[in-house]
């Protein structure tokens, strides 16, 4: 690592990853409890409301998987390789795109995680890589 905003930048982005997999096991748990509790209640709520909120659950697990895919692939990968530049711009645009699609918390994580690579990034530039480069 060249400093201690990429260590920082590393750690956010497996923080990331953790409550997106967090959220998408909640919501793949919520997903069957609602389909169990639907299927024995029986048809007195067989309804549109009911039948379709299962699926919108499991959808929003598998959006939630995608995203930690994602993180851990153009993020936490060249961070942790040592390529700092090469995980600015998919930080920026994974955490714009968490906080469209439904991961606010992991969105403003990935957005301070951009945040931090910048700052590293400018350290760099600012000292070289000899001067720059912390030992762990």
């Amino acid at each position: 690592m060249y400093d201690n905003d990429a260590k920082t930048a590393k750690t956010l982005s497996v923080v990331a990853v953790a409550l997106d997999a967090l959220f998408s096991f909640s919501f793949l748990i919520m997903s069957v409890f609602v389909t169990s509790l639907i299927s024995s209640l029986g048809k007195i709520y067989s309804g549109f409301p009911t039948s379709i909120l299962p699926s919108i659950l499991l959808a929003y697990a598998i959006v939630e998987l995608f995203w930690m895919g994602m993180t851990l692939w153009l993020i936490y990968r060249p961070l942790k390789d040592d390529r700092v530049k090469d995980a600015e711009t998919p930080s920026l645009f994974i955490g714009i795109g968490q906080l469209i699609f439904g991961g606010f918390i992991t969105g403003i994580i990935l957005l301070i995680a951009w945040i931090k690579i910048r700052d590293s990034l400018k350290f760099q530039q600012k000292y070289g890589n000899d001067e720059g480069f912390i030992e762990p």
